[in-house]
């Protein structure tokens, strides 16, 4: 539902509630049992050792650990007691997957950043009052009353504003605060920062005053879907990683191809390895 492309009236059509009186008890009741919490969802994160094997798993990296094996048994044969090279790419593997780990951990300090949002607070008229809820507690047709410094908790279709600015930094990297308008429509496809009537979860009202409709709660919304992205159990590469995975596997076999002509040249001059 792109609500921001919509009149209110069919905003409030589609999500079923009242502007004037809100939602009732047992209707917000029904609605968390249906959709469930506003809140993200959250994975079962996997053990330091897991990540480290997991890391291991790599083409290229399985290619060095072979090439780690082979050197340290021509140093054994050949009694050379030469492991400076097996070593040597052995702390490489170890490097890689250690900058795997942190990279990793990084994105859940990220994912953990977002999920804090959720411990807020949230002014919404219900039964035809104003109440402060928790904000996982906020369903879809609630009407959320939006004030100076209040955050807000859900993606919101504006139905009343009165010089109200939202602080979208935290979404849109826009520095300044955006000035909103309920009466704002637009019919063509428009990023989230031109969305002149809407506002959305983890954002913060910096002055003014209005009230506005939810529309998306969770993993629903527009910080919910980035929080999806960094909670992904598939990692998704970008087209310059999947080249360059190419690359890798096409040069680790050529070289093993080289390598294998070399031994089998070497095996007919009669050299012993």
């Amino acid at each position: 539902m792109e609500a921001y492309k919509q009149p209110i009236e069919t905003i409030i059509k589609e999500v079923n509630t009242n502007r004037e009186q809100g939602l009732t008890e047992q209707e917000v009741k029904k609605r968390l049992a249906e959709h469930g919490a506003n809140k993200f969802q959250e994975t079962k994160k996997d053990s330091v050792l897991k990540k480290f094997f997991h890391s291991l798993s790599d083409f290229t990296t399985i290619i060095l650990l072979v090439a780690a094996a082979i050197s340290f048994y021509t140093a054994i044969a050949t009694e050379h007691g030469d492991y400076f090279e097996g070593i040597l790419i052995i702390a490489i593997v170890i490097i890689n997957a250690v900058l795997a780990i942190v990279q990793e951990g990084n994105a859940e300090k990220s994912l953990a950043a977002l999920q804090n949002m959720n411990k807020q607070s949230s002014a919404v008229l219900r039964d035809g009052k104003v109440e402060t809820i928790d904000a996982e507690a906020v369903v879809v047709g609630d009407i959320l009353v939006l004030e100076s410094g209040a955050m807000i908790t859900a993606d919101a279709r504006l139905i009343q504003t009165a010089q109200l600015r939202v602080e979208e930094s935290a979404l849109t990297g826009e520095s300044e605060p955006i000035e909103k308008d309920s009466e704002y429509i637009i019919e063509k496809d428009a990023p989230l920062g031109d969305q002149l009537n809407m506002v959305f979860k983890g954002c913060t009202v910096a002055n003014g005053r209005g009230r506005a409709v939810v529309t998306a709660t969770g993993m629903q919304t527009e910080m919910g879907k980035i929080a999806g992205l960094l909670n992904d159990d598939v990692t998704q590469q970008t087209p310059l990683q999947k080249r360059l995975n190419q690359l890798g596997k096409r040069i680790s076999l050529i070289a093993l191809g080289a390598a294998a002509i070399v031994f089998i040249i070497g095996q007919l001059q009669g050299n012993h390895y």
